[in-house]
């Protein structure tokens, strides 16, 4: 993913999201405007660049931005319960669990969503669906406390997951 962001939304939610080297983008155009946008849980790695893009317009009159990780990032958005610490990883470029003992695991705040129709949005579930317990993680997978990747399908132990696991 490039980056997060919304443009001319109104009671939008980008939460719980994992971005590796892109940038947050909040775009309002003369006619519209973003309102009542919630940026929450994210972790975002910016590999030494700035968290957001040079023409980040930020003129939403509700925003929330809260209890995200700017991790490796030159600038980032002010926002209530900032974390830049390394979130730890099972693998960077591959694998977005977290590792025990990472400062993500538990840094997040349960968040509640409300559809156009009044609707409960529930998005108490991780990526894979398993549930997230308080308090939640940051990223898009639930450790719930442990920060225990998943089992390995690598039943050798050759580093490789091929036909010889499976004999």
């Amino acid at each position: 993913v490039q980056s997060l962001g919304t443009e001319n939304c109104i009671d939008c939610i980008v939460a719980n999201n994992v971005l590796i080297d892109g940038k947050l983008a909040i775009i309002s155009d003369t006619s519209f405007n973003n309102f009542n946008t919630i940026f929450r849980n994210n972790i975002v790695d910016c590999g030494g660049g700035p968290a957001y893009y040079s023409d980040w317009r930020w003129n939403d009159s509700g925003k929330v931005l809260d209890h995200n990780n700017f991790y490796n990032c030159s600038a980032s958005p002010a926002q209530s319960n900032q974390i830049a610490v390394n979130p730890n990883f099972v693998n960077r470029a591959s694998d977005w669990h977290l590792q025990a003992g990472s400062p993500a695991i538990g840094a997040g705040v349960a968040t509640t969503f409300t559809g156009y129709y009044g609707e409960n949005i529930d998005i108490s579930k991780d990526y894979v669906g398993a549930s997230r317990v308080f308090p939640w993680d940051l990223g898009i997978y639930a450790s719930n406390g442990t920060g225990t990747p998943p089992v390995s399908c690598d039943a050798n132990g050759d580093s490789a997951v091929n036909v010889v696991d499976v004999q």
